[in-house]
């Protein structure tokens, strides 16, 4: 008995084991509770930073939209600038005739009609040695030039040999020409002085020209007294009106011959050639006002020689 006693005594027993290891864990698990409720108590140092960190995004989130609204601003006016430029791109593009170009002389693009350009612009064109520009030119003031001539001098062989230099000199000298100034006023210039010069060396030749004997009959009249008598031009079928009819020319192209040589000449640019005062300023040298003072006198000598006729 004292045997098996002493055995009970000295091994405890499975209930005595379960119970204490029962124990022992609750008594882990309420210590392990207790280090990490007091690790909890404790201060984080790291949790200070996470606050600064919440509160600074508020602020730069403040200047986040102004930052978005001054890129957006940029941006569009980035695209607008962008825009305008292409827009004049295209717009120079269009304007811009493409350039050919032939041994370095400039040749009128297939896309231009030179017949439809001002004579500004052709006589650009002759600068460059363009041809078909020089005789569109031509074909546009040759009548005009002949008729100025034949109006100044009174002579169809000189008339048609001087319109022929005249046209060879704006060729030849057009690199004289200064671009944009009117074509009209300058060509006008060039036949004037070649008609003075013309005039000028009959005064120190004189002679009989046949053509002008016969112009200057009392039968036929001269080409020149019908295109100055013009103005005064008559229907009539009338022998006898006819007749005073050439005679009141004669006397016409007499009394011009007899203006002095500024007013002669702005009085036909301007009655014959239809110029306006302003080019025949540039033509004559004189000033504007000067040349509506001429033409009115002209004009009053002309009405006063043939006053008899009316």
């Amino acid at each position: 008995m004292r045997t098996g006693a002493k055995t009970v005594a000295g091994q405890p027993s499975s209930k005595n084991n379960k119970e204490s290891l029962r124990a022992s864990a609750v008594s882990a698990r309420s210590a392990k509770s207790s280090a990490s409720a007091s690790k909890d108590n404790e201060p984080d140092k790291g949790k200070p930073k996470e606050k600064s960190a919440e509160k600074a995004p508020p602020k730069s989130s403040e200047k986040i939209p102004e930052r978005n609204s001054q890129r957006l601003a940029r941006a569009e006016k980035t695209d607008k600038a962008e825009k305008l430029e292409k827009k004049k791109e295209s717009e120079t593009d269009k304007l811009t005739p493409p350039a050919r170009f032939n041994d370095n002389i400039p040749v009128v693009d297939e896309c231009f009609d030179v017949a439809t350009m001002s004579d500004e612009d052709l006589m650009k064109l002759c600068q460059d040695g363009d041809e078909s520009a020089f005789d569109v030119l031509w074909q546009r003031y040759e009548t005009q030039a002949l008729s100025f001539i034949h109006r100044l001098i009174g002579d169809q062989s000189r008339t048609e040999a001087l319109g022929q230099e005249a046209f060879l000199r704006i060729f030849k000298d057009a690199k004289s020409y200064q671009y944009p100034r009117s074509f009209t006023t300058w060509f006008y210039t060039i036949v004037r002085n070649l008609c003075k010069n013309e005039l000028r060396w009959r005064s120190r030749h004189p002679t009989v020209s046949i053509e002008e004997n016969i112009g200057h009959s009392e039968h036929s009249g001269s080409d020149r007294a019908s295109r100055i008598g013009d103005m005064l031009r008559s229907d009539t079928t009338d022998p006898l009106e006819a007749m005073v009819v050439r005679e009141r020319n004669n006397r016409l192209e007499r009394a011009m011959d007899e203006l002095p040589e500024l007013e002669r000449d702005i009085l036909i640019l301007n009655r014959f050639q239809g110029l306006k005062y302003r080019e025949i300023s540039e033509i004559v040298g004189v000033p504007i006002g000067t040349v509506r003072v001429r033409i009115y006198s002209a004009l009053e000598t002309l009405r006063k020689s043939i006053k008899d006729y009316f």
